[in-house]
């Protein structure tokens, strides 16, 4: 034999030499072979923990995806239900605009009717108030003599015509001066008598308001000045329901008359 292949055609030829041959080599290789064995058992088992370990931690990993899954699950019901809600709220926020609009609307010509209403109330006490001066003048009229007659006797009411020519005499004599007169002639009550005391002629300018203030007594005396510089002495009264502090006060500086709800203060 020359080389290798001479030693395979030889086998080939001569089946012995192959068994013979096989023999020789399998019994050097027997020693090794059950460490060989124990090796691959030893890795094979190795290998076999890491297959287990590394299939728990894929069941570890395919639940923790479970979960999460579940949990993007949860998570996507939750978002929609917040979706459906915030929906349902964004509704009752525009009809409960909607609602104050209303009212606010139903409020303004609320408040329209009210300062309409406001406005005639007003105009009904203006009138009525007017009314009430009127009635109370009238009924000063015809019981001036049950007021003052413990003062002056012989009291009459001069009616608006007999006031009118007293003042125009007073006008022609030079006494008083037309804005003068205008201003006398829209006093509410005129009356004449006698001084019980001295017997002298005594006039009374009477202003009459069913809450006298201030400005009814400074009209009163004002008037009964002017009316004074026409007929001699004028005594200023003011009459009414009621009377304001301060007009009370300045009544009974200025010597005023009053006359509240039929009781006389003379002073």
């Amino acid at each position: 034999m020359s080389d290798l292949q001479d030693l395979v055609r030889l086998l080939r030829e001569r089946p012995e030499w192959r068994e013979e041959l096989r023999r020789l080599l399998l019994s050097e290789e027997l020693p090794s072979l059950p460490q060989l064995m124990r090796e691959l058992a030893e890795e094979v088992q190795s290998l076999s923990a890491e297959v287990r370990a590394l299939a728990e931690a894929q069941r570890r990993t395919e639940e923790r995806v479970e979960a999460l899954v579940e949990a993007q699950r949860r998570t996507e019901e939750r978002v929609e239900a917040l979706a459906e809600a915030q929906r349902r709220t964004e509704e009752r926020l525009a009809r409960l605009e909607a609602t104050v609009e209303a009212l606010a609307e139903a409020q303004r010509r609320t408040e329209e009717q009210l300062a309409r209403l406001t406005g005639e109330v007003q105009r009904i006490d203006s009138n009525v108030g007017a009314l009430r001066g009127q009635v109370l003048a009238l009924s000063f009229r015809d019981r001036a003599y049950a007021y003052f007659g413990r003062h002056v006797r012989r009291l009459r009411v001069l009616s608006p015509q007999e006031v009118a020519w007293l003042l125009e005499d007073a006008v022609e004599a030079g006494r008083l001066t037309e804005a003068e007169r205008e201003r006398v002639a829209l006093v509410d009550v005129v009356a004449v008598g006698q001084d019980r005391e001295t017997g002298d002629e005594v006039y009374l300018v009477v202003e009459v308001s069913v809450t006298v203030d201030t400005s009814d007594v400074i009209r009163a005396v004002e008037r009964a000045a002017l009316l004074g510089k026409a007929v001699g002495r004028v005594v200023p009264v003011v009459a009414g329901e009621r009377l304001t502090e301060r007009a009370a006060y300045e009544a009974k500086a200025q010597g005023v008359v009053r006359v509240l709800d039929g009781h006389v203060e003379w002073p």
